[in-house]
């Protein structure tokens, strides 16, 4: 299967294609984790699009980057 031009910027997690056990429960994790580090202690709507917007870039564009750039190093190709 192809990806598309945003599953390659962003990694998504998906529980569709997980099965039950770590994996999951690392997705759900990952879910909650975003949510309380973009909603705590927000003062206004600037305030939590601002830590909406460094959430996505620190903790999963950069990382997916620096991922997918280690496979390609490795010789690994990308769907």
């Amino acid at each position: 299967m192809k990806k598309s031009i945003i599953d390659k910027i962003f990694w998504i997690p998906n529980l569709e294609g997980s099965h039950e056990g770590i994996k999951e429960e690392a997705i759900w994790i990952y879910y909650v984790l975003m949510v309380y580090l973009i909603a705590y202690h927000t003062q206004d709507y600037r305030d939590l699009l601002l830590r909406a917007l460094l959430v996505i870039i620190f903790f999963n564009l950069m990382p997916y980057q620096i991922y997918r750039l280690v496979r390609k190093i490795m010789g690994k190709k990308d769907d």
